[in-house]
């Protein structure tokens, strides 16, 4: 009597976030903080679109910044560790790369 196993297949929902931008539009707010950190109604604009993405049934994002990355990923790891709405179903990696 042989065991046969069927795995299905699961196609994972994805999406790409850009967490800074290469311009000067918002220069001085962003000479030490990042575009993504920046708050709006006290609240980093990066968790308004983490928190969309995961309501709309996004299960792995990454995010690519290049500027101030080390803010991003610190932030990133709070928000995980603190469990916060996103994080409970959603998988979240930082892509970045250094300023040309």
């Amino acid at each position: 009597m042989s065991i046969t196993k069927t795995f299905e297949r699961k196609e994972i929902l994805q999406a790409i976030l850009i967490a800074d931008a290469h311009n000067d539009n918002l220069q001085p707010f962003t000479n030490t903080k990042p575009l993504a950190l920046l708050p709006i109604a006290n609240v980093p604009l990066i968790n308004y679109a983490l928190e969309t993405l995961n309501r709309n049934g996004v299960e792995e994002v990454f995010v690519y910044c290049s500027y101030h990355t080390d803010q991003v990923k610190r932030y990133i790891h709070l928000r995980q560790v603190t469990r916060c709405t996103w994080s409970i179903n959603m998988k979240v990696s930082i892509v970045s790369s250094g300023p040309c």
